[in-house]
């Protein structure tokens, strides 16, 4: 959906605005910057739409005909396990979707952008992700 039909199906949902304009054929215009706040408030990263989780859910629950609660927690618990499984640092593979996985980033040497002095920063361990055959084939 675009930008501009998110936003007028998000205006449609709020209340009318107080004042209306009208423009040039005599047809109401909604004022500039309520389309702004609409825009602002549609879930937006940078110039591509993502889906949020509330969103996730209700295209789950229409997918597999199930309500939308019992989705909720089936989406929690996967997360749930997935988590539990990285900090045991094990992997999870989801054939045809992709692996789960924990790397470890060694110590280094930075730089404070302001003072230009050394530091130095910890090693840590972030969760990441790599996309499986078939969902790479489902994109292109």
């Amino acid at each position: 959906m675009s930008l501009q039909a998110r936003a007028f199906e998000h205006l449609s949902a709020r209340t009318q605005p107080k004042k209306q304009i009208r423009d040039e054929r005599g047809k109401c215009a909604v004022r500039w910057t309520a389309v702004r706040r609409a825009v602002a408030d549609i879930s937006i990263k940078g110039d591509t739409n993502y889906m949020n989780k509330s969103e996730l859910i209700d295209a789950v629950a229409a997918r597999v005909d199930i309500s939308k609660a019992d989705a909720g927690r089936t989406i929690d618990a996967v997360i749930e396990v997935i988590g539990k499984a990285l900090k045991k640092k094990d992997k999870v593979a989801v054939v045809g979707f992709g692996t789960f996985m924990v790397r470890e980033r060694k110590a280094r040497t930075g730089r404070n952008p302001k003072t230009n002095e050394p530091i130095k920063i910890k090693a840590s361990k972030t969760p990441a992700f790599k996309a499986g055959k078939a969902l790479k084939d489902t994109i292109k």
